[in-house]
C-alpha cells in the first residue's frame, strides 16, 4: 500500500496561503486498508510535505474535512456520479463502483 498526491484535483489559493491536498490510496483489494491509510497521519504528513514543496511553507493541516470517499474508475467521487437526467446512478451501475479511496487534506500556512 501507497500513498500519493493527486496533483491534478490538488487546489492552493494565488497567494500560496491554503489549499486542499488530494491524497489517494492505491490499495484496490481491501478498501477498510485504504481507509485507515487516508485517516493515518502518513496522508497528512505527505499533504504538508507536497505543500512546502510548492511553496505554501511552513505548511501546517487545518482541521480535516469528511474523510476518505471513494471514487471510481474515471476517478470522480460517487456523490459525483449522476446520469443524463441529472440524478444518481443506481448502486449497481458500472461507473457507482469504487476503484479506489481519497482524502481531501485542508493544509494552511503556518504562523509563526
Amino acid at each position: 500500500m501507497s500513498l500519493q498526491v493527486v496533483e491534478a484535483a490538488t487546489q492552493f489559493t494565488p497567494d500560496l496561503s491554503e489549499g486542499v491536498v488530494v491524497i489517494e490510496s492505491d490499495e484496490v483489494h481491501d478498501f477498510s486498508l485504504a481507509i485507515e491509510e487516508l485517516q493515518g497521519s502518513g496522508a497528512k504528513q505527505l499533504a504538508v510535505a507536497y505543500a512546502s514543496q510548492k511553496g505554501l511553507a511552513p505548511a501546517a493541516c487545518k482541521p480535516h474535512g469528511p474523510g476518505a470517499y471513494p471514487i471510481n474508475a474515471k476517478g470522480m467521487s460517487l456523490e459525483q456520479v449522476t446520469g443524463e437526467d441529472g440524478k444518481p446512478l443506481p448502486q449497481q451501475h458500472p461507473e457507482m463502483q469504487p476503484a479506489r479511496y481519497r482524502t481531501d487534506v485542508p493544509v494552511a500556512r503556518r504562523l509563526v
